[in-house]
């Protein structure tokens, strides 16, 4: 790590009970060649096991203490409130770069002029199989995988692995902290291409995930099957519900919304049934609308925000939308999902 005053990245680790997944995500960041100078910031939030401890004295390592569970979104706008480089590197406590990757991303955010956010491709730390290189998303939010090196341009990068210029951060207002966590990742890239910056994803190299170690389910397990949380399904379709409400065209918005209720009945009643769960309903459909319905003073607050700086037509806007749902699609590749253990 750089000892220079002013570093060029920082890079910023969420962690929250992440002992057994800390030590390896910061050797892979410590290990870089060739990297610009950098700082590390570790915002622990709250954290009940031994994570703390494990960073203590460490003087190559930034750590901001939380008193409380804040959440992911709180976690990492203040970190980028500290940051003294020039991009942040927003990195899960469960993912681990690969060598050279980012010497790779400030290359290539050079090349960009430092306007767009970077991605890697993300591959399955188990398996090795690569996840994603960026996502495109559907018409109700849902991220597509993006996989084929040749395929268009992503919507959005998954935030597993983020590389942000500060400028970009700061235009776009950072992470909506009444989102929590989950899907935010979604809003930052949405908000930059909004705003008239880019989103791009590097060929190589990439970095590994222990997907869903850090809040549970939302990994394919290995008989294939899809693996869901009750906690992290609340959370997901709660917050593309006030995504839509935040880009969706006033035209379009009530129809996606009612499509994604009429979409979002349908799979409660299966999973309901499949999963023998009669309080599935609540605890995600049903639930994740209401509190969706009661922020949507905070969405529709953000949205004019953003119309009024909007730098890009919509055409251009939603040409990285598919209209093939992506529930459809999983549910074609890995049938109903399971509860996740």
């Amino acid at each position: 790590m750089s000892t220079d005053p002013r570093p060029v990245v920082s890079v910023c680790i969420a962690n929250y009970n992440g002992e057994h997944l800390l030590e390896e995500c910061l050797r892979s960041v410590l290990a870089q060649e060739n990297a610009p100078a950098f700082e590390i910031i570790v915002h622990d939030d709250a954290s009940t096991d031994r994570s703390l401890a494990l960073l203590e004295g460490r003087s190559d390592i930034r750590v901001l203490a939380s008193e409380s569970n804040t959440g992911f979104c709180v976690s990492n706008n203040r970190m980028a409130a500290v940051a003294r480089g020039e991009h942040l590197l927003l990195l899960n406590n469960d993912a681990t770069l690969a060598p050279g990757a980012m010497a790779a991303l400030h290359r290539r955010s050079l090349e960009l002029q430092h306007r767009s956010i970077l991605g890697l491709p993300q591959y399955d730390d188990a398996s090795g199989k690569l996840i994603d290189r960026g996502c495109w998303l559907d018409w109700m939010m849902n991220p597509v995988p993006r996989t084929a090196e040749t395929d268009p341009s992503p919507a959005m990068v998954v935030g597993a692995c983020l590389w942000v210029p500060v400028p970009v951060w700061n235009a776009t207002g950072g992470f909506p902290e009444w989102f929590g966590t989950n899907a935010e990742d979604v809003y930052l890239c949405c908000a930059a291409r909004w705003l008239g910056f880019g989103v791009d994803v590097l060929t190589m190299p990439g970095y590994r995930h222990k997907v869903g170690r850090s809040q549970g389910g939302g990994r394919v397990g290995t008989n294939g099957r899809l693996e869901l949380s009750t906690r992290r399904r609340y959370l997901s379709e709660r917050n593309r519900a006030l995504l839509m409400c935040i880009f969706q065209p006033c035209w379009l918005l009530p129809a996606t919304l009612l499509a994604n209720a009429g979409i979002l009945l349908l799979e409660a009643v299966v999973l309901m049934i499949a999963l023998r769960r009669p309080a599935l309903p609540w605890q995600v459909h049903i639930t994740s609308q209401r509190d969706a319905w009661r922020l949507r003073g905070n969405a529709f607050a953000l949205r004019r925000r953003l119309a009024a700086q909007r730098a890009v037509r919509l055409p251009e806007f939603f040409r990285p939308f598919r209209l093939v749902p992506a529930k459809l699609q999983l549910l074609l590749r890995h049938g109903l999902p399971i509860d996740a253990k």
